[in-house]
């Protein structure tokens, strides 16, 4: 994976010229396919370490969280970025989210445990 292409990717979709400390380095070894356990305080750019990567593998980042909300808030502010992302929840009627992702037609998907839990064995 090319450098440029982690900052054209940065600059494009989230208008940053540089990343934050350890960001890069974690975004780095998820393209590489590595696996991580990341802490870092609220504030301190975790979002960007899970929705750089998607963008650039051309592959669907599935991103499990709790927090409706908090899930709601990030698909919409991605998806006026352009970022083809939707979220999954068990209080969701619609099941075209689940068709979509099925089918790949997702940058990002965000799931709360109990619904990533509830799916089928494909």
């Amino acid at each position: 994976m090319a450098k440029n292409e982690m900052k054209s990717t940065l600059k494009k979709y989230f208008g940053y010229t540089e990343f934050r400390p350890y960001q890069k380095e974690i975004i780095e070894k998820i393209l590489d396919g590595k696996d991580c356990l990341v802490v870092m305080a609220t504030g301190s750019g975790k979002s960007l370490c899970y929705q750089v990567p998607p963008l650039i593998s051309r592959k669907t980042a599935v991103v499990i969280s709790p927090l409706i909300s908090l899930m709601q808030d990030q698909v919409m502010a991605l998806k006026q970025k352009g970022i083809k992302a939707d979220y999954l929840s068990s209080v969701q009627t619609d099941h075209g989210v689940q068709s979509n992702a099925e089918l790949g037609h997702h940058d990002i998907l965000y799931m709360t445990p109990e619904k990533a839990c509830a799916l089928p064995n494909r």
